[in-house]
């Protein structure tokens, strides 16, 4: 949306005032006159209006005015459909929403007369939709690539984890303190890596240990 464009759309939502459909009839009130105020003939007037061409008019009488008054109310209506509200989901300043919807502090206060009493959760924020739309579609794609950045960091932690790990494989009824002294590790840690150890120490089991600590072992049995 270029930026005449929204000021025209906000000009003409907020500064047109809505033209008349009906006219109440008052004292002295005649089809001519009526007509000529609003720029009709009367033969208009009476299409619109037909029953007062056979009973005189009467003061409370309403009546039809021209479609030119109509399509001024559907323009607006179309105007008006090209805005929407945010619901604010906490505290934030006017210059954050001008950043973020990328819309002028003006035009800002011309849709909200009472911005700043909105500024809080739950307050009601009218803006563009295409400024809306816009900035969604920046948060997705922010997301989107933030998600992409953490499964790649995690693939990488998980690749140099396999990378400096290694099995051995380990001679019959060994004992895990024996183990881990052996190796200089803790027997926690040797079983965060081996969860099921216990049943490996009784037979010649495989069992993973980072390779730092078991590249100089050469009573070790190493596989990759």
């Amino acid at each position: 949306m270029t930026k005449r464009f929204l000021t025209t759309c906000i000009v003409l939502l907020y500064g047109i005032v809505s033209a008349q459909t009906t006219h109440t009839a008052v004292k002295g009130d005649n089809m001519y006159s009526i007509a000529k105020q609003y720029g009709t003939s009367v033969n208009d007037l009476l299409k619109l209006n037909p029953r007062f061409q056979e009973r005189q008019l009467q003061v409370g009488d309403v009546l039809k005015l021209n479609n030119k008054g109509k399509d001024i109310v559907q323009g607006r209506s179309t105007i008006a459909s090209q805005f929407s509200n945010i619901t604010l989901k906490s505290t934030v300043k006017c210059s954050d929403i001008m950043k973020d919807y990328h819309i002028s502090e003006k035009d800002l206060r011309v849709l909200n007369p009472d911005l700043d009493a909105q500024l809080k959760p739950g307050g009601k924020i009218v803006l563009p939709n295409e400024n809306i739309v816009e900035y969604e579609v920046a948060m997705q794609k922010a997301w989107e690539k933030g998600m992409a950045k953490a499964k790649k960091e995690s693939e990488n932690k998980k690749n140099d984890h396999q990378i400096s790990l290694a099995k051995i494989i380990l001679n019959r009824n060994q004992v895990i303190k024996n183990i881990a002294s052996h190796y200089n590790i803790s027997e926690s840690e040797l079983k965060e890596l081996n969860p099921d150890l216990e049943s490996k120490i009784k037979v010649e089991g495989e069992i993973i240990l980072p390779i730092e600590k078991i590249k100089n072992t050469k009573e070790s049995r190493l596989t990759f």
